[in-house]
């Protein structure tokens, strides 16, 4: 399963955010960090494509975590909403 950012006509300077965007994730090669599956750049619309997370990004998922993010749920990766 994959997610993808899609940008639209109208919108200044976002084609060059989305390279500058996908570029460097392309330098990212670790396993915390979301790889890169693709950039669409010709046509429209244009689009990165990026492996799906289902806890959804890392902002939203801390928010979400309120605290309940301990040493043994950072080193295991385990979502602690969840019953292990």
């Amino acid at each position: 399963m994959c997610a993808v950012k899609i940008i639209r006509d109208g919108h200044p300077g976002a084609l060059q955010e989305l390279t500058e965007e996908a570029a460097l994730m392309a330098d990212f090669d670790h396993r915390n960090v979301m790889s890169l599956i693709g950039v669409i750049t010709r046509g429209m619309p244009k689009m990165i494509m990026l492996p799906f997370c289902s806890n959804g990004d890392l902002h939203g998922f801390l928010r979400r975590m309120n605290g309940a993010l301990n040493f043994r749920v950072r080193q295991a990766g385990v979502n602690p909403r969840k019953e292990t």
